[in-house]
């Protein structure tokens, strides 16, 4: 049986997101997925090294897993998280992508240093903006890229 754990983290990964999404989805439930980077990840792991980016990604990960509010946190490659939230409304969902970005700018201590990323979020709302976990999840894409693009924190699916 295919891996439902990101080796790494400890989270659970792209495979398990996959799951849950269909399973609300299926349940007809209304929620935010959200997918969010660190701004220039692969900048931290060259300045400080694979194992400083590893630490921070597993701290943040362990962080966000134990917060209340976030469900199905995922990691999806690299420094790319994903996770469900209740949320009916683009407000509601605006209101998670707030704390998320602000949890994932905290700083985190990393070899004697206090490590602080800037974090780009993108969300779609389910069943509004796609009814399977594939679509969800390029639109959320797509609004995280919209967010890099135009310098914000988050951004929600057009």
């Amino acid at each position: 049986m295919p891996s439902t754990t990101d080796h790494l983290t400890g989270l659970p990964n792209r495979r398990a997101l996959v799951w849950a999404v269909e399973h609300r989805l299926a349940a007809g439930e209304s929620f935010a997925l959200l997918r969010a980077t660190a701004r220039d990840p692969e900048g931290l792991r060259r300045t400080l090294g694979a194992a400083a980016g590893a630490a921070w990604l597993r701290q943040v990960g362990h962080r966000l897993a134990g917060a209340a509010g976030y469900e199905t946190l995922a990691r999806l490659e690299g420094a790319e998280l994903a996770l469900l939230a209740p949320a009916r409304t683009p407000a509601e969902a605006a209101t998670v992508a707030s704390r998320l970005a602000y949890d994932l700018e905290w700083p985190v201590p990393a070899n004697g240093m206090h490590l602080r990323v800037k974090a780009r979020i993108g969300m779609a709302l389910a069943p509004a903006n796609g009814g399977d976990a594939v679509t969800l999840l390029r639109q959320a894409r797509a609004a995280r890229r919209r967010a890099e693009a135009l310098e914000l924190t988050w951004s929600e699916c057009q």
